[in-house]
């Protein structure tokens, strides 16, 4: 991910991928821009986020390796402030939870606390407490992988307990509390969210919503005429009415009439020399 930036303010994003377009093929670079997507076998790929994904160790109170890989923070911020949790339930005796924030450029404000100054990992630390117990997973109930439930759980370390916050800087590893174990901070690597659609519907989706338009603008503009003919026959009398509706003004009616006229003159020869009666109506 190659953000540029003036002033702290970012321009642009471009991820720098490789694509295969299936397994057999030859990776290929291409750059992955907002707005941009990429189009694989009809799929659209969007950029649509980027952050700092941590690499994090934890041991154990036992000293075994609970966890240990790259944990995705997410940006609350211009400058990455990023919300961190991690939750580790491979570990013994107990179970571990961490949150807090990832600072990519770490910097200390008038207060105390701890900021980030750039969006760009130039002192990048992690900032966080830590706790134990049961972290809830057990009951197969769903949880939000970026929130930390600590009702069952207990503080290890926090800025109200005499142990303090964490801080790591890249490199460090810090000894928790009480034996429970170790969390090292080893490196800073970067992610992209994606979004994949996939609509094989889109195509005929359109023909079909063409096709409705085109419809309805024929219904529209074509104008519709109507015909009312009643053959009558009454004391020994045969006659014809009939009658022509249009839809708000048509002078093409008249011409209609005399057509319609030339018709019953030919077909029914009797009938115009007895009587016919017609009405146009526009």
């Amino acid at each position: 991910m190659n953000p540029s930036r003036t002033s702290g303010g970012p321009l642009d994003f471009t991820a720098h991928v490789q694509v295969r377009k299936d397994a057999q093929s030859d990776p290929v670079k291409q750059d992955l821009k907002v707005n941009h997507p990429l189009r694989i076998n009809g799929a659209d790929v969007y950029l649509v986020g980027n952050g700092y994904a941590p690499v994090i160790t934890v041991r154990d109170g036992k000293g075994n390796v609970a966890y240990s890989g790259p944990a995705v923070s997410v940006p609350q911020d211009s400058v990455y402030t990023s919300m961190f949790v991690l939750k580790v339930p491979d570990a013994v005796p107990d179970q571990l939870g961490f949150q807090g924030f990832l600072l990519p450029t770490a910097l200390v404000d008038e207060n105390g606390f701890g900021i980030s100054g750039d969006p760009n990992a130039i002192n990048p630390q992690l900032h966080l407490n830590s706790f134990y117990g049961n972290l809830g997973l057990d009951n197969g109930n769903p949880q939000n992988v970026f929130v930390l439930d600590t009702e069952k759980m207990k503080a290890l370390n926090s800025r109200e307990l005499d142990a303090g916050g964490i801080i790591l800087e890249a490199g460090q590893t810090y000894q928790l509390p009480d034996g429970k174990g170790s969390i090292s901070f080893d490196d800073l690597k970067r992610y992209v969210a994606l979004d994949v659609n996939y609509d094989p519907g889109k195509l005929p989706i359109g023909i079909f919503a063409a096709l409705a338009l085109l419809g309805l603008g024929v219904s529209l503009f074509t104008p519709r005429r109507r015909v009312w003919i009643k053959l009558k026959h009454q004391d020994g009398k045969r006659s014809i009415e009939y009658a022509l509706l249009a839809r708000g003004e048509d002078p093409r009616l008249e011409r209609e009439a005399a057509e319609l006229q030339k018709i019953f003159d030919k077909a029914w020869p009797l009938a115009s020399q007895e009587q016919n009666q017609g009405a146009v109506n526009g």
